[in-house]
């Protein structure tokens, strides 16, 4: 959480800056009569769920190899 006691609101303008999927979506969900509000909401959901593969799919190694 941000010292203003309110949690950090601002990890998905990179990922939205940077490539062309997230920008797409964003279209498509406005035209849909989504707020904006709710569409940061799910694609952050959805960069937690790839997050979450990537650590469970190929977790780091627990020692090194000799």
């Amino acid at each position: 959480m941000a010292a203003t006691g309110r949690p950090y609101t601002g990890s998905y303008r990179p990922a939205c800056a940077s490539t062309r999927a997230p920008r797409d979506y964003y279209e498509r969900r406005i035209k849909k009569g989504k707020t904006q509000r709710e569409i940061v909401r799910c694609l952050k959901r959805y960069a937690a769920r790839e997050v979450y593969h990537l650590l469970v799919v190929s977790p780091l190694p627990t020692s090194l190899p000799a």
